[in-house]
């Protein structure tokens, strides 16, 4: 949609979009959250595994992780 004041393209997401996201990928913050760990405790694993952000076509979206590799690492650890 665009901005209706400065024309902008802004993204929105409705719940089946948020939903579909979340099946595919994990956040740092949501892998936090449902780890119950601080983000830094969640990082260091990822970084140790070589599992890296999400970034197709090497553009980057910030910490985003397809949630499978994402869990694996954990899944080992327990």
């Amino acid at each position: 949609m665009r901005h209706s004041k400065n024309g902008a393209t802004r993204l929105y997401m409705d719940e089946a979009d948020r939903e579909a996201f979340h099946q595919r990928f994990a956040t740092l913050s949501t892998l936090s959250e449902n780890l119950e760990l601080h983000r830094n405790t969640v990082l260091a694993p990822l970084d140790k595994a070589a599992v890296r952000p999400f970034a197709p076509f090497g553009q980057t979206f910030g910490p985003i992780y397809l949630r499978e590799e994402a869990e694996r690492v954990f899944r080992r650890k327990t």
